[in-house]
């Protein structure tokens, strides 16, 4: 550390003449006024004595950006601009560019998060004065100011120390919370029993942490202590992690197409056949249904079976000329389109769909139907490799057949859900995605109660 002393007729010119010395990153550590000259004794002139400190390291790097930015701006000062602080006062003009702006400190400059570890207020009145670029990238300064209220000059010796105070208290305060909500995995009951619940849900290591790291930063121990409060910041936290669509909707430009796609075995034919029956026969929407399925017989008379029940056309197509001729010629206000169900891994299974899809211009409402019984690591790889077909939104279905839902919502935190299906009745057992129904099904029992035992 260096330490110096500097004097002058006021605090503010001495601490004016530090920063001008040193930089703007020095710490005040002491203060005292004195009196001295005058004649036997009297007229003795005011003065105010500092003591400042300054880490060595820091001051030289600093000392020699404030000598390289005078020297490149050597020339277009003019000479009276770089004389240095006459003895008595500031310069006119303010402060030379290597010191602090003109006007000194703004009013309310203390550092967010308080002073550094080691310097500040004393119990002599000193106190720490903060740099310009220790103010807060967003605008706002510890203690509750704001660079908008920020005047030129200095603050009042008791306003600043006050100020500082302050600061200091909220800075150990939150520190004070961190470490116990660090520590809450051991010591803090609520916390310890939702990573225990949520790993028994199922949720991913990824998901546990985030919710975790968010915790941390946004609640103070007392939130996470009380039971009510962190209740309901768990179920906020999940609700805006989940994303859903809505219903499927009919637009201006008619035909709707909606298609269905995803990996073998997930329901998309019972699925069609429930979206069919509910809008069909329940809404009675002009409706048709087209089957892109060259490989199952039986899916295809399944889904005719169902068309012939409901009394809806039906057309089962193999290439992308007979598609796009049947979209052509259909009359239907909403054409739901089944298709082959295609492993992840199936390049080109997959390309071959895309290109008879391709043959339709119109925008597509294409639906990836998911099994709600898939592992984490495949869902994740059946939504990834399935992009190339372009969808947009996930039904998740079979719903009724785990206990579980904690791994698809760690998978699905960017995608829009539509619809969700629990059974295999038609159309009983599909309902519009709900935030509710999916946090429903965690759970969450004993939340406040701390750890089992």
């Amino acid at each position: 550390m260096v330490y110096r002393t500097y004097k002058a007729p006021t605090y503010k010119e001495a601490v004016v003449n530090a920063k001008m010395d040193l930089g703007s990153d020095v710490y005040i550590i002491g203060r005292k006024d004195i009196k001295e000259g005058g004649f036997l004794g009297m007229f003795k002139k005011q003065y105010t004595e500092i003591t400042v400190a300054k880490n060595e390291d820091i001051s030289k790097a600093l000392s020699r950006k404030i000598k390289n930015r005078q020297t490149s701006e050597q020339g277009e000062e003019k000479p009276e601009q770089q004389n240095s602080t006459p003895q008595g006062g500031i310069p006119q003009g303010g402060i030379p560019q290597g010191g602090r702006p003109q006007g000194g400190i703004p009013q309310g400059g203390i550092p967010q998060g308080g002073i550094p570890q080691g310097d500040g207020p004393r119990g002599d009145g000193s106190m720490y004065i903060p740099s310009t670029h220790e103010r807060d990238t967003k605008g706002e300064l510890s203690g509750g100011f704001k660079e908008g209220d920020l005047k030129e000059g200095y603050l009042k010796e008791g306003d600043l120390n006050s100020v500082n105070i302050i600061s200091e208290l909220e800075r150990i305060k939150k520190q004070l919370d961190k470490i116990m909500i660090n520590k809450g995995g051991e010591d803090n009951p609520s916390l310890s029993r939702l990573i225990q619940l949520l790993k028994e849900n199922d949720f991913t290591d990824d998901y546990i942490d985030g919710i975790r790291s968010t915790f941390e930063k946004e609640l103070t121990l007392k939130d996470i202590s009380t039971p009510e409060i962190f209740s309901e910041r768990v179920k906020n936290y999940i609700l805006t992690s989940i994303d859903v669509s809505g219903p499927i909707e009919i637009g201006s430009s008619k035909p709707e197409i909606v298609v269905l796609v995803g990996p073998t075995g997930v329901g998309k034919t019972t699925t069609i056949a429930k979206l069919a029956a509910s809008f069909g026969v329940l809404q009675k929407k002009k409706l048709e249904l087209i089957t892109i399925d060259f490989y199952r017989i039986a899916a295809i008379e399944q889904l005719g079976k169902y068309a012939e029940l409901m009394q809806l056309p039906f057309t089962p197509v193999n290439t992308r000329e007979e598609f796009k001729s049947a979209v052509k010629n259909s009359s239907a206000e909403l054409i739901f389109v089944d298709t082959v169900g295609r492993s992840q891994r199936n390049n080109m299974g997959l390309a071959e769909l895309r290109n008879i899809l391709d043959g339709i211009k119109a925008p597509m409402d294409i639906h990836l139907v998911l099994s709600a019984t898939t592992k984490y690591r495949d869902t994740i790889d059946v939504v990834t490799r399935f992009n190339q077909l372009l969808y947009n939104k996930i039904i998740i279905s079979k719903l009724d057949e785990t206990n579980t839902v904690g791994s698809l919502l760690s998978a699905l935190q960017d995608k829009k859900i539509s619809y969700l299906t629990t059974g295999q009745s038609v159309p009983d057992d599909i309902e519009i995605a709900s935030k509710e129904k999916l946090y429903e099904m965690i759970a969450l029992d004993g939340l406040g109660d701390g750890p089992a035992g």
